[in-house]
């Protein structure tokens, strides 16, 4: 771990030869100057796209085509949020930016799907193994519950960080039950928006304020 430590180092060195600093301020308009309560890390979901600027102030700081950075605030709560595009190497390369701010924990939260039929369309999962997909079938054969692309390396990024994190991922479809991800039935549809935007914003303002 001291060796990739060493190399995370090295990453944000090889960043500010070739740049300037204060690369999160640059990518997602996050201060430097601010401590905040959590980072989350979330590809294509917005603070937004949850509707927690119904109930929670929303800063939008950055946006661009594929990232973005926002500030949610409330009850004295403040959480940096960078939208990300999909995979494990977008997420190194933003996090790495990210080694620049004060934060106190960081939540990664994304779509998942489920490879068992007990498990519904909106559930929220944390996964305790973690590791990358490549042929479906084998990772069945593992008897595995969840599939999804980024959680492995947040949870690597973490390591290297030395800083608390969890995976907050909702279910968006299921190969084993047939829900789809495209199509869904009026009643998959608002079993996985109750998960999305109820469920999961609960759970991040909740861990926020421990």
């Amino acid at each position: 771990m001291e060796h990739e430590k060493d190399r995370l180092k090295q990453m944000l060195d090889c960043f500010h030869k070739y740049d300037s600093e204060h690369m999160a301020f640059q990518a997602f308009g996050l201060s430097e100057d601010v401590e905040y309560d959590a980072l989350v890390i979330a590809p294509s979901f917005t603070p937004y796209k949850l509707r927690m600027d119904t109930y929670c102030k929303v800063t939008t700081l950055k946006e661009g085509a594929y990232i973005g950075g926002y500030l949610v605030e409330k009850d004295g709560l403040k959480i940096a949020w960078i939208k990300i595009a999909s995979s494990a190497g977008n997420l190194i390369d933003h996090l790495a930016l990210c080694a620049e701010l004060k934060f106190r924990q960081m939540i990664f939260i994304g779509a998942v799907g489920a490879l068992k039929e007990e498990i519904e369309l909106g559930d929220v999962c944390t996964p305790s193994i973690v590791m990358e997909y490549v042929h479906l079938d084998e990772i069945r054969s593992l008897d595995t519950d969840l599939i999804e692309m980024e959680t492995s390396s947040f949870y690597l990024m973490t390591e290297l960080f030395e800083i608390p994190g969890i995976a907050l991922l909702v279910v968006s479809d299921n190969s084993a039950s047939g829900a789809p991800l495209v199509g869904r039935s009026d009643a998959e549809q608002e079993r996985y928006d109750h998960g999305r935007e109820v469920v999961l914003p609960d759970m991040i303002l909740t861990l926020a304020g421990r």
